[in-house]
């Protein structure tokens, strides 16, 4: 492209050069991207580990980083990516969350402080964008993924596309527009409109957002499903107590968690006394997930395992738990989530229990293909009932787990996924 200069530092802002590593198999030779994202690899969030996934076998050439905050100081899951990273400033403000109004005075400050705030909010908007302007002009892409995360993000990543002309490419993660709560969603499903009638082309994770996006938008969506990458045949397996029933869960854990993950404690109190056990891999403190409820007997907190451990953790299992909080104000959000480890889970021919709300992806996409058990309502007598047939035999797992790895090798084969990114890059360019 005209004006791109390839491999220029741009100005004020923290250079990181990229590290060497051997290239395979060159993905998208003709078109160049820069991607924008809150979290990047090495880091172990589930959206790191995706973009790792999708970007490690690219030439280094064809893609800048930018991070829109610090990257984490451990707990990495992967090396980094060898592409150039630039890291922008972080904002510098607080959202003041919806205190409990009791006066008039009270309902008056509170008005002016969202002003305040909403005000701030755009101004920050705008310097990101200036940010990323100045950033581009020295190293001109094709076009700009922008990846959920932050409020800032995409609304900054559409004024820098409109402002220099480039294709914009949102990536949903997880909902833009719903993410927040409270007078926070107001901000961030106005811009989400904006952004997405902008938007060169959609990418999103699974077909219930594309159909949903669909509808309150009408913007052109693609699904890229979340790659799994497993070498399940290389993996030896982790050496679990063989005296219970193992379940397992790897990942982070918070609020989109909590409710689902005490229900499956309390279903495992009503079965017999130690027939199961809940091994949890994850970065989140043990004293945190306590403060929770997570804690006792039947719960065991792992350290955080790197991504080519991981899948030794999940063949170890018998059973692996997949749960979403039914009690969330993100509920919208939840409904349309492909959590990373799906593809994961599928792929290591274990049998899976997704317990999530009814008419969530997850529910729908393990009932239709039969690849997995799911309890889809907040009922700790069908967890029990559930648990109780599998330990008595009552269950085919073989071939529930025969039907997940053949439905992992159709939706979430790391090549064909990879291939359905850079062509969701390539259309977006030539639009």
């Amino acid at each position: 492209m005209p004006g791109r200069t390839r491999g220029q530092a741009s100005t004020g802002l923290k250079l990181y050069p990229f590290m060497e590593q051997p290239i395979r198999d060159r993905l998208a030779p003709m078109t160049r991207i820069a991607l924008l994202s809150h979290i990047l690899p090495p880091a172990s969030s589930g959206q790191a580990v995706m973009l790792y996934r999708l970007l490690e076998n690219a030439a280094p050439d064809d893609y800048v980083l930018i991070a829109s905050q610090p990257l984490p100081p451990t707990s990495f899951a992967s090396p980094p990516l060898a592409g150039r990273l630039h890291i922008l400033p972080e904002p510098r403000f607080h959202i003041n969350p919806d205190d409990p109004v009791a006066t008039l005075r009270d309902i008056a400050e509170r008005a002016l402080s969202r002003l305040s705030q909403r005000w701030r909010i755009d101004h920050y908007i705008w310097q990101r964008a200036d940010q990323l302007i100045r950033l581009l002009r020295h190293d001109r892409p094709d076009a700009l993924v922008a990846c959920t995360g932050t409020v800032f993000d995409l609304p900054a990543a559409a004024l820098t596309c409109e402002q220099l002309k480039l294709p914009l490419i949102p990536y949903i993660f997880d909902d833009y527009a719903y993410h927040l709560t409270g007078w926070m969603r107001a901000v961030t499903t106005g811009w989400a409109a904006r952004v997405m009638h902008q938007a060169a082309q959609v990418i999103v994770t699974n077909e219930l957002t594309a159909a949903e996006y669909q509808r309150r938008y009408n913007c052109p969506t693609v699904v890229v499903h979340n790659p799994a990458a497993l070498r399940v045949s290389e993996t030896p397996v982790l050496s679990l107590p063989d005296d219970r029933l193992n379940i397992v869960y790897a990942g982070a854990i918070y609020h989109a968690h909590w409710d689902a993950f005490r229900r499956l404690l309390q279903g495992m109190a009503y079965t017999p006394p130690a027939r199961w056990h809940l091994h949890l891999f994850t970065d989140q403190p043990a004293e945190v997930l306590a403060e929770a409820g997570l804690t006792g007997a039947s719960i065991t907190v792992h350290r955080h395992i790197p991504q080519e451990q991981v899948g030794a953790a999940l063949r170890a299992a018998d059973l692996l738990f997949l749960p979403l909080a039914f009690d969330s104000e993100i509920a919208e959000v939840l409904r349309l989530a492909s959590p990373g480890k799906l593809g994961d889970y599928l792929q290591s021919g274990r049998l899976v229990l997704v317990h999530a709300p009814a008419g969530s992806f997850v529910c729908d996409y393990i009932t239709r293909h039969g690849c997995g058990l799911v309890v889809d309502q907040p009922d700790v007598a069908a967890l029990v009932r559930t648990l109780e047939a599998v330990a008595g035999g009552q269950v085919d797992r073989k071939a529930i787990e025969q039907r997940a790895v053949q439905q992992a090798e159709i939706d979430f084969a790391i090549a064909p996924v990879r291939a359905a990114f850079w062509g969701a890059v390539t259309a977006a360019c030539s639009r």
